[in-house]
């Protein structure tokens, strides 16, 4: 018996051999002398074993890390032949994938400047620090920043982001925070005014002639009296306009300045808790009285006196006017954030929220003027609606920004705002869920209320633009994003 099962096991040992001599003499290695490479591959697999021939059961020669590059010659049924370094082989087609080759800015080294792109305009930064990025992208890293009043030459457009260069310092910056330089408007030179001539000095008169009489001057008439008296005027603060109520500091100390400025001499401190009357609202800043103090304070640190009982909230609809924000798909942003906007301010009324539209047309309100329209109207709660782009297009999804700065209960009611409405919004329209992201757009940081921007989804992706285009998607976003408020007010108890 065991003379039996030795014979049989030595039969099947043979033909195994006899299969692998047949196997490895079919597996002719190209001649990479005579043939051009396929092309670059990236390493994906842990380690991947470069083997004799394209089978597992060949010998391994070694193996190429994770993220490695390798030449590739041939490809035949999920088997490759490439060298890396010395050593050349087959390995598993499924662990490496084809490196593409980056596109190269337009803009090239500051040296040679006689093949630099010209400068298509100037801005100037609005905001008080902008982030200079790698590439078209808050995804992208950050290379420097810009301060505000900064002037920048802009080389390239791309849908939101500009390519800029100041100095050293290049990359994309958001055109949202940008301003376009004014020229200066001629003065008109105006004619010399022409010289009067001289007047002719009267003849004298003969003496026999007799002097004419002069006619008597009618008395003046009298005065009538006044039938009604002039109507006051409105009562102003040291020519400062009307009062917009009260509103409460919420630090610890605040400076009050001669000036709309931080450079402004300070004429005084209030402390955390004070109650102040607020006039003359503008570029986040207010003129204010508190006791013998008078003057101006930014209005970041103020917060809104809204009764528990009222709910007033203010829905920007991104860019607008001279601002088109991005377009694709054929679709152009400033158009589907007013609709949707729109949208939004119906239903908040239906429920007896009071609502403050930031735009109603297409028109142009400064970041500034957006956030001063909430202040101004004592709102507790700023939601700012956008749409994305990206220069891939398979980039897709919904995202809602808050910021983390000022007091604690702000940041926190602003991340609370954001994670309500994005939650609604990524199950209501069916998008990919980018998350609740923290943020430094103008109009969410230097917003005294709880303040949000949200990123309905991407105008440079189809199935997101598509989803845009239609109606019913735009009604099926507005009441997620109502729902999020209600969610939202319900957390904070009004």
């Amino acid at each position: 018996m065991k003379k039996i099962l030795f014979f049989i096991m030595a039969i099947i040992l043979m033909f195994t051999s006899f299969g692998n001599i047949g196997y490895a003499a079919s597996a002719k290695p190209p001649n990479i002398k005579k043939i051009k490479p396929l092309g670059e591959y990236t390493v994906t697999a842990t380690s991947l074993y470069i083997r004799k021939g394209p089978s597992a059961k060949y010998k391994t020669l070694g193996y190429v890390k994770k993220n490695k590059k390798v030449k590739v010659y041939e490809i035949k049924k999920s088997w490759a032949y490439i060298t890396y370094g010395s050593t050349k082989g087959y390995v598993s087609s499924k662990y490496f994938k084809k490196v593409t080759a980056k596109k190269k800015p337009t803009i090239v080294k500051k040296n040679t400047t006689s093949k630099v792109k010209k400068a298509i305009g100037e801005r100037i930064v609005n905001a008080t620090t902008l982030y200079v990025r790698k590439g078209p992208g808050t995804k992208y890293k950050s290379v420097g920043y810009l301060k505000k009043n900064k002037k920048v030459k802009i080389y390239e457009i791309k849908g939101n982001w500009v390519y800029i260069i100041d100095g050293k310092l290049k990359g994309y910056v958001s055109k949202t925070y940008l301003k376009t330089v004014k020229k200066p408007t001629p003065v008109k030179k105006t004619a010399p005014k022409p010289k009067p001539k001289p007047v002719a000095k009267p003849k004298p008169k003969p003496a026999n002639t007799k002097p004419v009489a002069k006619p008597n001057p009618k008395p003046a008439p009298k005065p009538t009296p006044a039938t009604s008296k002039p109507k006051p005027t409105t009562p102003t603060v040291n020519g400062h306009g009307k009062s917009y109520g009260q509103r409460i500091v919420n630090v610890s100390e605040l400076n009050v300045r001669k000036t709309r400025s931080t450079k402004g001499k300070p004429v005084g401190v209030l402390k955390k808790g004070t109650k102040v009357t607020m006039y003359d609202v503008k570029s986040g800043w207010a003129y204010v009285t508190s006791g013998k103090i008078a003057g101006y304070v930014s209005t970041q640190y103020l917060q809104s006196t809204t009764p528990a009982n009222r709910k007033i909230i203010v829905i920007d609809a991104g860019h607008g006017g001279k601002d088109p924000g991005a377009s694709g798909n054929k679709l152009v942003e400033k158009e589907v954030t007013l609709n949707v906007a729109q949208r939004v301010e119906k239903l908040l009324k239906s429920a007896g929220i009071e609502v403050v539209m930031t735009r109603t047309g297409d028109t142009y309100p400064t970041l500034e003027d957006r956030i001063d329209t909430g202040v101004k109207a004592n709102a507790d709660t700023f939601v700012s609606i956008h749409c994305n782009f990206f220069s891939k297009a398979s980039a897709n999804g919904t995202e809602t920004y808050y910021h983390n700065g000022g007091p604690a209960d702000r940041a926190n009611h602003s991340k609370q705002l954001a994670t309500f409405i994005n939650e609604r919004l990524v199950q209501a329209i069916d998008t990919t869920n980018r998350g609740v992201k923290k943020e430094e757009y103008r109009v969410i940081n230097s917003n005294p209320l709880a303040a949000v921007l949200v990123e309905l989804g991407f105008l440079s992706n189809k199935q997101d633009a598509s989803k845009l285009a239609s109606n019913k998607y735009r009604d099926i976003a507005a009441k997620a994003i109502y729902q999020g408020i209600l969610d939202y007010y319900k957390y904070i108890g009004k």
